[in-house]
């Protein structure tokens, strides 16, 4: 499949739940990453960004902006509440709504790609309080040199 392609051809092949879902190319889309330093987190079951949580959005479009040779990989997490194959969809939507977000701020889609975990990567890892389950639900910021 070309960069960018986001349908499901005759090349790709299905992901199973225990990887991520991602374009065979987002995990290697750029080179020498540094994660930004703020995540955005989401309300349990949600995929909105919500608007607390705009001005982190923000000041990534702005570091993207002041270097336009650098790409995203936007990670997309859930907290473990839910079935695998749930919480995959759900931080996909997660992931695609912060891209959505990023290109309403005048970031080329072409300069992002986007990573499903799921409940595979926990910030907090046996979250037990609502707080820690809190930290769990997030998108993540994978930011360097488009490859």
């Amino acid at each position: 499949s070309g960069a960018g392609s986001t349908g499901l051809g005759g090349n790709e092949t299905w992901t199973g739940v225990d990887s991520a879902l991602a374009g065979s190319d987002a995990e290697n889309f750029v080179k020498n990453g540094q994660y930004f330093a703020q995540k955005v987190y989401f309300d349990f079951n949600r995929s909105e960004v919500r608007p607390s949580e705009r001005p982190k959005l923000e000041a990534l479009a702005n570091h993207l902006m002041s270097n336009p040779t650098f790409g995203v990989v936007i990670e997309g997490h859930c907290d473990d509440r839910g079935s695998d194959e749930y919480n995959r969809s759900l931080s996909e939507r997660r992931s695609l709504a912060v891209k959505d977000y990023l290109v309403s701020l005048g970031i080329s889609a072409e300069r992002m790609r986007t990573v499903s975990y799921g409940e595979d990567r926990p910030d907090v890892p046996n979250a037990r309080t609502e707080q820690e389950h809190q930290l769990n639900r997030r998108a993540q910021f994978l930011v360097g040199a488009i490859r």
